[in-house]
């Protein structure tokens, strides 16, 4: 075979390899834009629903009993003093070993 003609084919082969790769890529992406766009319908159509719920129901969202962020006992200090004494009894007790 011709070196011309040969090295032609060869040259026509990767061009349609080429497209045959573009293509594809072009409907990977598609499909993925499908699956996006479906999903977003999907996650408004579920937040509308959850809204609606919330507006009709009038339960609080997280039941739960109610109390004080901090009982009066925590206070900042006091247990920063503590956790002090406990360093140092066991700094005292690695330096004895």
């Amino acid at each position: 075979m011709n070196p011309v003609v040969k090295a032609v084919l060869i040259l026509l082969g990767g061009v349609v390899a080429l497209g045959v790769g573009v293509v594809a890529i072009q409907w990977v992406f598609a499909l993925a834009f499908l699956a996006v766009k479906a999903a977003f319908v999907l996650g408004t159509v579920g937040a509308v629903g959850y809204l609606g719920y919330r507006a009709l129901n009038r339960q609080p969202a997280l039941p739960g009993r109610n109390r004080a962020a901090l009982p009066p006992s925590n206070d900042y200090e006091s247990r920063m003093r503590e956790l002090e004494r406990i360093e140092k009894a066991l700094d005292a007790e690695i330096s004895r070993r």
